[in-house]
């Protein structure tokens, strides 16, 4: 199991470069969605330039319309050129080009939630695409069984930390909301909570010129089944950083990448586990943490009504 992790700037990829993490994930603000932090192509370069024995992905994940496609070829071209070792994406049309121009980019499909079956396998293996991640709604027994059923170089993918994301409207939801209540510059936060009255946890949103994005209210935190994932022979466990600091970023990196050296050495202890969860939960607050549909049903914190709603 190889861990993929996003950077917040260059210095800090040079600095996970440096310590020999296994992965990298670069966000650019012309290509890609849902990040804490844009790297410039020049920044990209660099990066790839210096990446030694890491891995360097790059995030395409926006949808792209029509008179978007040229743009999205020139970036794809000249991704092509560089030594990156996979790109992520959501929108067929990047791996369309990907083919049709006979690029040697790596096509990593990313749609948030759909990839729920190893019967959608075959398709993914037909079209050429041999790295995909998996949905977070996935209970841990249905993950075992993609596990199971997946053909040994065909990768599969879960996020192991984070906010989780839940929905992408291109409605620029919070604006409407300041025009109808007269209110401004609420749009202009980069996170905002919204709550409805039955649930216990509110919900992370934020707005930008794609439209709304909705995320869990607290993060998801595999530490406590990590063992298990490696055990099934999961390919890549992934932190995602959007609306998270450069200070998460560097703690949390740290701590999986710790933890799944003493999985490949079998030196991981269900004690040193446990010490994990609690450094999270110290690293993550106010945030709360959960395994989310991967661990028990009190684990799918949406689930949670308000305790005024659990009293009718």
């Amino acid at each position: 199991m190889k861990l993929v992790t996003m950077p917040y700037d260059v210095d800090q990829a040079m600095e996970f470069i440096k310590g020999k993490v296994d992965c990298l994930l670069l966000a650019n603000k012309q290509i890609s969605l849902r990040y804490a932090n844009s790297f410039s192509f020049k920044d990209i370069i660099k990066i790839v330039n210096n990446k030694q024995n890491s891995q360097v992905f790059v995030l395409v994940n926006q949808f792209f319309f029509e008179p978007q496609l040229e743009t999205l070829i020139k970036h794809l071209k000249f991704l092509d050129k560089l030594d990156i070792d996979g790109v992520y994406f959501q929108d067929y049309a990047v791996v369309q080009i990907i083919h049709e121009h006979n690029l040697k980019l790596k096509p990593i499909y990313h749609s948030e939630t759909l990839v729920t079956s190893y019967g959608q396998i075959p398709f993914f293996i037909k079209n050429q695409i041999n790295h995909v991640v998996l949905a977070r709604e996935l209970f841990l027994s249905e993950v075992k069984q993609i596990a199971n059923h997946k053909p040994e170089n065909f990768q599969i993918e879960l996020q192991g930390q984070g906010f989780m994301f839940i929905m992408h409207s291109r409605w620029k939801m919070i604006s409407n909301f300041e025009n109808y209540n007269h209110i401004r510059n609420l749009h202009q936060q980069k996170q905002l909570w919204i709550k409805e009255a039955l649930r216990k946890w509110p919900n992370a949103i934020y707005q930008d010129k794609f439209g709304t994005h909705m995320f869990s209210g607290y993060e998801i935190c595999v530490m406590s089944i990590i063992d298990q994932l490696h055990k099934m022979k999961i390919d890549y466990l992934r932190i995602d950083n959007v609306m998270q600091t450069r200070q998460w970023c560097e703690k949390i990196t740290k701590i999986y990448q710790s933890t799944i050296a003493l999985l490949r050495q079998n030196k991981l202890t269900s004690k040193q586990l446990e010490k994990n969860v609690t450094i999270i939960k110290g690293i993550v607050k106010p945030n709360a943490i959960t395994p989310a549909f991967l661990g028990k049903i009190e684990d799918i914190y949406h689930l949670e009504k308000s305790e005024q709603n659990e009293q009718k």
